[in-house]
């Protein structure tokens, strides 16, 4: 008897997945449990869902490292930079000035 291939064994699980009654529970959880069932699907979901849904958090952090870094501020130091980065970051996310020593202010 001839050994399944790669390719007819995950047209044998795709198969076997749509042939299946759907279960009302989230695609992760879903995956998550049936892993070991379709393992070659189960991979490919879990690529797909680990893709964020949204880059603009990090597109809106590359506009301001340009408008910091900007041609005109060419002599501007790395550390400088990082400051601002630093400074524009916590103005956006109002986060709280700390004191030096870890103590929370009263």
């Amino acid at each position: 008897m001839p050994q399944p291939t790669a390719k007819s064994s995950s047209l044998t699980e795709l198969e076997q997945y749509l042939r299946g009654v759907p279960e009302p529970e989230s695609p992760l959880n879903f995956w998550k449990s049936h892993d070991r069932q379709f393992p070659v699907l189960s991979a490919i979901a879990r690529d797909c869902l680990a893709v964020p849904a949204t880059g603009a958090g990090v597109e809106r952090l590359f506009n301001s490292a340009r408008d910091i870094c900007h041609y005109c501020r060419g002599s501007l130091n790395a550390t400088t930079i990082q400051d601002l980065m630093l400074l524009l970051c916590a103005n956006c996310f109002d986060i709280e000035e700390q004191t030096v020593t870890g103590q929370n202010p009263i």
